[in-house]
Parts: structure tokens; sequence; C-alpha cells
């Protein structure tokens, strides 16, 4: 297991878990987005799939409300023109919210197996920030406070 995931499943202490994603599962989303989940974020969905709202506000989602970040926001002002910001939004996958959407966390997915799938913080329609280069190297980042990674 990644050692980040051990502390981040330590550091929701108890939570309702939800039911874990199969292999099967992760495997259908790749088949049908035709992009590939990397190790770590398998890892991810396969040991915690999610949780509530966190100390910090952060709900953290699990396969099933992992979608394109695009379809996350949807026609909301705020953030309807990332599509237009944000270079290959269609393969950027929103994986946690803080605080009902005040700001969103994605991962770039790519069609192939690479070790650096970035994670950005999209704030609004234009602004976002790259804060990671992969779900694991983010993940530490969030366990060791939040002012790390906002």
């Amino acid at each position: 297991m990644y050692k980040n995931l051990e502390k981040l499943r330590q550091s929701w202490g108890h939570y309702d878990v939800p039911k874990f994603a199969t292999e099967e599962e992760v495997v259908a989303f790749e088949q049908r987005t035709g992009l590939l989940i990397p190790d770590d974020l398998r890892a991810y969905f396969k040991t915690l799939n999610g949780n509530w709202w966190d100390a910090y506000l952060v709900e953290f989602y699990s396969l099933k409300q992992f979608i394109t970040v695009k379809d996350e926001v949807g026609d909301r002002p705020r953030f309807e023109g990332i599509i237009n910001t944000l270079s290959e939004h269609e393969n950027c996958f929103v994986f946690a919210d803080h605080s009902i959407k005040i700001f969103i966390y994605a991962i770039r997915l790519s069609k192939v197996k690479t070790d650096v799938n970035e994670i950005y913080i999209i704030y609004s329609d234009e602004e976002y920030k790259l804060v990671a280069n992969s779900f694991d190297e983010y993940i530490g980042k969030y366990v060791n406070g939040i002012d790390n990674y906002i």
C-alpha cells in the first residue's frame, strides 16, 4: 500500500467506509473512458474509495463520483470557462471538492501508463494551480496540513 494512503486512512480516523471499488469496476472505467487510472489512485479506490467531509471540509469522491471536470462543473457560472482555460480538460477528472465546491481537485489521466498525473486545484473558470504530479504526492501534502496543498 502507498504510505500516504495509510496516513490518509489514519487521519480520517473512524468514518463510514463506502463500498470499495473492485478491480473490475476500475477496469470498466478505463475501458469506458479510454484512459488509465494510475496505480496510486487505483489503490485509493480499492482501499478507501471516498469519504464524507473531513476536518478540512474536503470530500473525497468514490469511483462512482469520479467524473470529468466538464461534467462536474456543468454550467455553473463560476467554473464554466475552465474548459477553455485548462488544457486537455477532457482528461481531467474530479476526485474531491472543498466545502461544497468552493474549489475542486482534479487529476489528469492519460491513455498510456505514466508516472506523472498532474493534480490541480480549480478555483474558478480561469484560475487553477498545479499542486502535485501524482495522487500519492498530493495525499502526502494533504495529510501534512491544508496549508501544504491550497
